[in-house]
C-alpha cells in the first residue's frame, strides 16, 4: 500500500511594511567667494623671521665654571657630566676636595643651544657642588649665563 501524500496549505504572507522617509534636505552650502555681499577678507603678509647673519660674530664660546666634591662625601657620590647640545662633553669623577677650574670652547648652532649638568653619581643629595658658570663668546668678554639662564 502507497502512503497518502502530505498536503500542505498555501498560506498568505504579506508583505512588509514600506516607509516612506522622505531623504534628508541638501546642506546649505557657504556663499560663493565671488558672492558680492561678502566683504573681502584682508591679506596677510607675515612679517619675514628676523634672521642673524652676522658672520663677523664667532660661533666659538668658552664655557668655564668651577666644581668640587663636597668635603666628606664619598667620591662615587660627586661625578657628574657636562652636556652641551645633547653630547656630553667632559664628565667629571672628583679624586679630592678640591675646588677645580675647567674652561671648555663650544660651538653653537643656528637656534637653540642647550647646557645640562648633570648628577651620575649616587642620589644621595650630596654629590658635586658647581659655581661661577660663564660663557663667553670668543673675542668679548660678556658672560651671556644670568641667573643660571641665557
Amino acid at each position: 500500500m502507497e502512503p497518502n501524500p502530505v498536503e500542505t496549505p498555501e498560506v498568505y504572507i504579506p508583505p512588509p511594511p514600506t516607509c516612506d522617509i522622505p531623504p534628508p534636505p541638501p546642506p546649505i552650502l557657504p556663499p560663493e567667494i565671488c558672492d558680492p555681499t561678502l566683504p573681502t577678507a584682508p591679506t596677510y603678509c607675515p612679517p619675514p623671521p628676523p634672521t642673524f647673519c652676522d658672520d663677523k660674530l664667532s660661533r666659538k664660546f668658552t664655557l668655564s665654571f668651577e666644581y668640587a666634591c663636597r668635603n666628606g662625601v664619598p667620591f662615587h657620590s660627586c661625578s657628574g657630566n657636562i652636556v652641551w647640545n645633547n653630547e656630553i662633553i667632559l664628565s667629571i669623577v672628583p679624586s679630592d676636595y678640591a675646588v677645580h677650574l675647567v674652561s671648555i670652547e663650544v660651538l653653537v648652532i643656528a637656534g637653540d643651544n642647550s647646557l645640562q649638568i648633570e648628577g651620575t653619581g649616587l642620589s644621595n643629595s650630596y654629590g658635586l657642588t658647581v659655581d661661577n658658570v660663564k660663557l663667553v663668546r670668543e673675542g668679548t668678554l660678556t658672560n651671556i649665563v644670568v641667573n643660571g639662564g641665557f
